[in-house]
């Protein structure tokens, strides 16, 4: 070995346990190395083996890709890989690295070094079936994350999101298994450009992100260039991308971190959304997102919201028996879109200790029996923190904790349901009485039934505004009523607009409702005397379907 040689596989070694080449079939022709841990026999042993031997056969299909795609005078990685050497039960991890030289074009340099296992939010995070990629919420969380440790994680790590229009009409023109094979095409190629290969995630149907260290400038032409070469009409799909720092400038480590994550949902859900281009779509999203939140920390910070009223009262006798609080940020608008913001960004936990401290405030100011319904996130209820709090706030109050009515709402999915069936018990064990709202609207109000020791629920006013018009919500609706009477759980009905309404829910076996036909949302409590009687109708063997007593 001539010096000059000994010099280059000396800084090969400095930063590489394993030097190999393979030819363009795959099959090992030059090994060098320590192969312990990363393959089994010594080096010699790996020359005419085909290199897939080497990795376990999930990351294969990675591998080809990067090695298929490489062009002469480029290289790629480091891509994280399971090495076939390692246990079943506990990989081993190598980073793999790739170069084609010019001159020796039949041959592509590999190295690779030992790698620690994966120790961030993408580690056993749930894929994509298809394109085999982090689904949206993981993504998320891993943009997050490397945005609250950027300065000391990756200072050049970046975010593209791409955006391909065209692709479900390709995919509609394709068979099953070759729409399938596209997908899984362009999902392989962003995950190479991504960082370890496993950065990379699908947001929606045709939008996608992925967190690089540089080099992926390629990336859309090549997005481009397999769907143009697989779609049967020859048309392909723009590729609309944009980039984001994961430290941007002017913005505190947690309001980066927040920021990120809404404007990611918001992408998500509009994609470039009448924008000339992704980037000027996220772009707009992101500057929309850092003044929300500031305009929003300046409201909390000077309570800057207002509180309205509306009566709930009793089916049977037409007495208020408590009145729910609605916050109200803009006069005259829903405060949906402030609430949704708020959750997305993990603000809502604010928003919903000021309701309850509001509420047990006024509550303890009225010495009459006055009795207040407020409403919580599920998303507040599986966060320690506020409940800590809630529960040290009801401790303090206990004297007014019975004329409390918690509403749990379901405007974010609860993810930990035995953390909140925690803190809905220790609520309850408090005084106040828990309510499911928005009962019947989606998919898991059941299981938040079955897992939350709730004592009322309050039915979706979907089902309140079709009541007579469809035989299916009808059967519904009686289903849920027959249900919570079996669980001893009181139910309230929403959105009440006519007298007919009120009195059909009531024949039902409903003992609660609210909407407009009782009262709008006021700006103060009136005082609870009976509020007005629907017209009784004489009902026999009928079962009462809710205690309207506050036990």
């Amino acid at each position: 070995m001539q010096p000059s040689d000994a010099r280059f596989l000396s800084f090969a070694f400095a930063s590489a346990d394993l030097l190999f080449e393979t030819d363009l079939e795959g099959r090992i022709a030059f090994a060098l190395g320590a192969t312990r841990g990363l393959a089994d026999g010594a080096d010699k042993d790996l020359v005419g083996r085909n290199w897939r031997s080497l990795v376990v056969e999930a990351d294969r299909s990675l591998v080809s890709a990067l090695l298929d795609h490489l062009k002469v005078g480029a290289r790629c990685g480091p891509v994280r890989i399971r090495l076939a050497a390692g246990r079943k039960d506990e990989p081993a991890y190598a980073r793999l690295n790739a170069c084609r030289l010019p001159g020796n074009e039949r041959r592509i340099a590999c190295t690779l070094s030992r790698a620690a296992p994966p120790a961030d939010a993408a580690a056993g995070a749930p894929l994509d079936g298809e394109a085999r990629l982090l689904d949206g919420k993981a993504f998320a969380a891993l943009a997050t994350e490397i945005a609250g440790r950027a300065n000391s994680y990756e200072p050049s790590a970046q975010m593209m999101l791409l955006e391909l229009p065209e692709l479900t009409a390709i995919r509609s023109r394709l068979p099953e298994a070759s729409a399938a094979d596209l997908l899984r095409k362009i999902g392989t190629l962003i995950n190479l450009s991504s960082v370890d290969g496993r950065s990379a995630g699908r947001l929606s149907e045709t939008r996608f992100g992925l967190i690089h260290q540089g080099g992926a400038d390629a990336l859309p032409g090549q997005i481009a260039e397999v769907a143009r070469a697989l779609d049967p009409a020859g048309e392909g799909t723009q590729v609309a991308h944009a980039e984001l720092s994961l430290a941007p400038e002017g913005l505190k480590a947690p309001h980066a971190v927040r920021s990120i994550r809404y404007a990611l949902a918001s992408f998500a859900e509009k994609g470039a959304d009448g924008a000339p281009d992704a980037a000027a779509a996220f772009e707009r999203i992101f500057a929309e997102t850092a003044e929300k939140m500031e305009r929003f920390e300046t409201r909390m910070r000077c309570n800057d919201f207002e509180y309205h009223y509306q009566p709930i009262v009793s089916l049977e006798s037409g007495a208020v028996h408590h009145y729910e609080m609605l916050v109200r940020f803009e006069k005259g608008a829903s405060p949906a879109e402030t609430i949704r913001f708020a959750e997305e960004l993990g603000l809502i936990q604010r928003v919903d200790l000021a309701c309850c401290s509001h509420a047990a405030d006024l509550l303890e100011a009225r010495r009459d029996s006055l009795k207040l319904a407020v409403n919580v996130s599920g998303e507040s209820l599986t966060d320690p923190a506020f409940v800590t709090r809630l529960v040290a706030l009801l401790g303090a109050k206990r004297a007014i904790a019975p004329r409390l009515f918690v509403e749990v709402t379901e405007s974010a999915a609860i993810r930990d349901l035995a953390a909140a069936a925690k803190a809905v018990d220790a609520i309850r064990r408090l005084g106040p009485r828990v309510c499911l709202d928005d009962f019947g609207a989606g998919a898991a109000s059941f299981p938040y039934l079955q897992a939350l020791s709730v004592d009322f629920v309050k039915i979706d006013g979907a089902y309140v505004k079709r009541l007579g018009q469809s035989r299916r919500d009808d059967a519904m609706l009686r289903g849920m009523v027959r249900l919570c009477v079996d669980l001893e759980v009181g139910i309230i009905a929403e959105m009440i607009e006519t007298e007919e309404q009120a009195t059909a829910l009531r024949e039902l076996g409903i003992g609660l409702g609210q909407g407009y036909f009782f009262g709008r949302p006021e700006a103060t409590p009136a005082a609870p005397e009976p509020y007005r009687r629907p017209q009784r109708a004489a009902v026999s063997g009928r079962r009462r379907g809710v205690r309207e007593t506050w036990e």
